[in-house]
């Protein structure tokens, strides 16, 4: 408070200042850090407009102040002087009450100037007030948007990972099944193996049976044409037995009709036991069954 009350003016107004005594000059500091709106210390103590002018305006009526005091020490003096003292007083009455009216009118400015800070004031608080209320509000949409979008991303987020997490379920229970199947096909394949090993030795054993057999044919088919060529060359006229292939043909057709019977008789056995086969050129050739010929194939494969 004592800083509002010592004048401490800038140095730019020292020549109004020597013109005033330390009254005026302490009165004008009250004046301008204590008014309605007064000016802030660090305001009044530099270079400002307001400051000059009430400066300006001191001065100004503290030299017309000592100019009328040594009009009247020189009117008093003179034998007119007091006709001119009355004139210079009533002119010195208009003139203050000029300045009267000059000061409320300056009253009525600055309560003017006050008025019109203050709404601007007050227009300029409800304007930041607002855009402030306006930018909050903003800001809460936007963080209710984000917080709703980052919500929607967790859900998907989540959601994504429960269905990635069932489909790696299903996977595993299908490889599990495959494992399980390869298992048992091994174990199965195993097994089979083992079958037709055991099937192979069978078929082994069969074949030679069947080779066993088709030597006692065979000794047996030669035997027979044996003694069918000796009765047939002891007794000529004997009937030929249409069932044993002749030692030679009486016509292509009968070689072709022997030949397809031979073939024929591969795979029919009931041709083999009507008939009885010369031995070929290229040898005697056995007739294993139909069924052990697609066995030894399906065991190949």
């Amino acid at each position: 408070m004592s800083d509002l009350l010592l004048p401490c003016f800038h140095s730019h107004y020292t020549n109004q200042l020597n013109h005033l005594p330390r009254s005026i000059i302490n009165d004008i500091w009250r004046r301008l850090t204590t008014r309605k709106y007064p000016l802030t210390v660090e305001e009044a103590s530099g270079i400002h407009p307001e400051v000059e002018e009430l400066l300006n305006r001191e001065v100004n009526n503290y030299g017309k102040k000592k100019d009328r005091q040594r009009l009247k020490t020189a009117a008093i003096a003179t034998q007119d002087g007091v006709d001119t003292l009355n004139r210079l007083y009533n002119f010195e009455q208009t003139l203050s009450e000029r300045e009267k009216l000059l000061q409320q009118r300056e009253q009525e400015y600055e309560k003017k100037i006050g008025q019109i800070r203050l709404e601007v004031q007050e227009t300029e608080s409800k304007r930041f007030h607002d855009e402030h209320e306006k930018y909050v509000d903003d800001m809460r949409k936007l963080k209710k948007k984000l917080e709703e979008h980052y919500n929607n991303k967790m859900q998907n987020i989540s959601s994504h990972e429960s269905d990635m997490q069932n489909f790696l379920d299903e996977k595993e229970k299908k490889i599990q099944q495959l494992t399980n199947s390869i298992t048992l096909s091994k174990k199965d394949s195993s097994d089979i193996k083992k079958a037709l090993s055991s099937a192979g030795k069978s078929i082994d054993k069969l074949e030679d049976k069947i080779r066993l057999l088709e030597d006692i044919i065979l000794v047996k088919d030669n035997k027979i044409i044996s003694l069918h060529d000796r009765l047939f060359s002891i007794v000529p006229t004997l009937t030929v037995d249409p069932t044993i292939e002749p030692k030679s043909y009486s016509s292509s057709y009968d070689k072709d009709l022997w030949n397809n019977r031979y073939s024929d008789a591969e795979i029919d056995l009931e041709i083999r036991k009507k008939y009885t086969f010369r031995i070929r050129e290229t040898g005697y050739k056995c007739f294993p069954t139909r069924s052990l010929i697609d066995f030894n194939d399906q065991i190949a494969n």
